[in-house]
Formats: structure tokens, sequence, C-alpha cells
């Protein structure tokens, strides 16, 4: 099966076809190949140990399995039988088309290897746009020294928030796919049913038409 590095931006199946079952194989399969397939290359995994060799700070290629193993240490190995394989969750894959990866938990160590994988991950040096207070400080340092012209206390909010707004969409960023979906006008969600808005005023009046013992009592 070939390769397929745009199958990122492509648009997921829905749901309500007829033949979705068929899809969801084919599009898994795709995906699968052209995301999960780990690749060691000097720029990703490639390490020099120390005995000046390069290798992969993964440990790929992984040691094939041919059935889930479980021993008495909590040691859990799934199966395997692709050595560059990586571990996948189905759901994820179709509906985002990108890599990932999952673990069973079954030990302390591995949970607090997990656990300080995310904590380093988190903490890591945050981007322009992840730091929304430092955003809004900007904009108002901005707004005071280029709002002298304006007298009235409620245009001067009103052009506050316009220009919090405007540097908050200025500086926000878009995945890839996300940016094809809007761009080819995909949306960003598959919907099963049709939604129409409800008032509570239109309700109320119908539900007192019908049931007249709903009014309230007043006293004289």
């Amino acid at each position: 099966m070939p390769r397929e590095a745009q199958i990122a931006y492509s648009h997921p199946p829905n749901p309500d076809d007829e033949d979705w079952d068929d899809k969801f194989k084919d599009r898994l399969q795709r995906v699968v190949r052209s995301q999960q397939l780990h690749t060691c290359t000097r720029n990703t995994c490639l390490r020099y140990d120390k005995h000046g060799q390069l290798t992969c700070k993964c440990r790929a290629p992984w040691e094939l399995s041919d059935e889930v193993q479980l021993d008495c240490e909590g040691q859990y190995k799934p199966l395997w039988k692709n050595r560059f394989m990586n571990n996948f969750c189905p759901a994820i894959s179709f509906t985002l088309s990108c890599n990932n990866d999952i673990k069973l938990l079954l030990n302390g160590s591995d949970t607090k290897d997990c656990m300080w994988y995310c904590t380093t991950y988190q903490s890591k040096k945050q981007g322009k746009s992840f730091n929304l207070s430092a955003l809004m400080a900007k904009s108002l340092l901005y707004h005071e020294t280029h709002s002298g012209h304006l007298d009235d206390i409620h245009d001067r909010n009103r052009v506050l928030i316009f220009r919090c707004q405007h540097t908050l969409n200025r500086e926000m960023e878009f995945s890839a796919p996300q940016v094809i979906s809007y761009l080819m006008h995909w949306g960003d969600k598959i919907c099963s049913h049709r939604y129409v808005p409800l008032y509570w005023s239109s309700l109320q009046v119908r539900l007192q038409a019908n049931f007249p013992e709903l009014q309230k009592t007043r006293s004289v």
C-alpha cells in the first residue's frame, strides 16, 4: 500500500453513509500506513550512544509478539506484528488522521514516566499564542496609549474589546488539517441530527394553553 502524506488534509467519511464500514477500514489502513510507521532519521530519533553509534531513542525496531502478554510484574506487551509500527487508537487515527500512541499503565514505574513526560511537555517553552494573559496585557497597553481621542467611557470599552478580539484572532495558531477544513467549507463536525433553536417563552405559552392547571394562581 503506498504512503499518502496528504491524507491528513482529507475529509473523513460521513457515518451516515451506507458503505461507512468499508470506508472506515479503508481510511484506517491508509492513515496507519502514512502516520503510524516509525522511520528513524537524524532529525527525529537517532542519537549517538556512549559507544559513538547511532541508535533510536525510541528503541525501534521493537520486538515482535504474536499475542498480548502480561507477566506477574505488571509488564504489558501488546500484539506486535510490525517492528516499526507504533501502537495506536483506531478511533483517533480515523477521525483525526494523525499520529498517536497509546500505552496501558499497569505499574508505578510506567505511570511515573508518563506523568513526567506530560509535565515536561506541558511546561516547555510557550509559544506566542499560548499565554492569553500576556496578549491581553499587550492589547491593554496599546489601548491606553492610543485611545486619547475617545472621551466616552462606552466607546473606550468597546474599542478595547474590539482590539483584544483582533489580537487573539491575529495570534491564533491552527493546524494544517483545520485550515484545509475551513478553506474547503467542510465544517468542524458531523452531526447525526438537525438541531433547531427552542425558545422557552413559546414553549411556556404552549404548555399553559394545553395544561391550564400550570397557570399560577394569583391571590387577590
